[in-house]
Parts: C-alpha cells; sequence; structure tokens
C-alpha cells in the first residue's frame, strides 16, 4: 500500500486527496476480485499459464504507468519552478493549509 502514502504528497486539497485515495483503493479490491478466476485448475501440468500472462501483463502495465507518472511529475515541477520560480519549504507548508488543489496553488510541488 506504498501507492496510498504517495497520495497524501502528490494531491494537494482535502476532497481530492480523499477522492483519489478511495480510487486507489476501489482498484485495489477490484484486482483482488480479478485475479482468482485467471487459475485455471486444467493448466496445473502448464504451471498456470493464464495467470501467469496476466501477471506479466497488469505488472508490464504498472512499470509504464509509474514510468510515465514520473516523466510528467519531473516536466510539471520543472515547469512550475520557470513559470513560478523556486519555494522554500517555509512558504510551502505555511501555504499547504489553506486546502487548494495542486493546480490552484502555485507553491505546490511534486513529491518524486
Amino acid at each position: 500500500m506504498m501507492i496510498l502514502a504517495l497520495v497524501g504528497t502528490n494531491v494537494a486539497g482535502h476532497t481530492k486527496k480523499t477522492f483519489t485515495s478511495g480510487i486507489l483503493l476501489c482498484a485495489y479490491c477490484l484486482s483482488n476480485g480479478i485475479s482468482p478466476p485467471t487459475i485455471k485448475k486444467p493448466e496445473v501440468a502448464q504451471h498456470y499459464s493464464t495467470c501467469f500472462y496476466t501477471i506479466i501483463a497488469t505488472a508490464s502495465a504498472t512499470f509504464c504507468g509509474a514510468i510515465a507518472s514520473r516523466l510528467y511529475l519531473v516536466r510539471e515541477n520543472r515547469r512550475r519552478d520557470r513559470d513560478f520560480g523556486f519555494v522554500e519549504s517555509r512558504t510551502a507548508k505555511e501555504l499547504g493549509f489553506k486546502d487548494q488543489m495542486d493546480m490552484e496553488n502555485e507553491n505546490f510541488r511534486y513529491s518524486l
């Protein structure tokens, strides 16, 4: 559940943070419901090939999504530094309690 820890640092605004955490929890629960049907009894001799291919596909998609997210956040942080200047950590902490969303707060920087 390390992903839920990053939600707290990369999403601003109480409502948006709560909604994002709920969506991630739903995705986690959905994956737990989908995974058991990928194990088929006739595939015992083949070492559960359907399950194996499903795991490889989802792990690959997760890896690609993580790389794409990282590239986007790095680009967004650089754009914010260029457009709004660098932010002191004290200023960012003081303004962090205004309950502004990350797109509204020009002092917000994504945690990498």
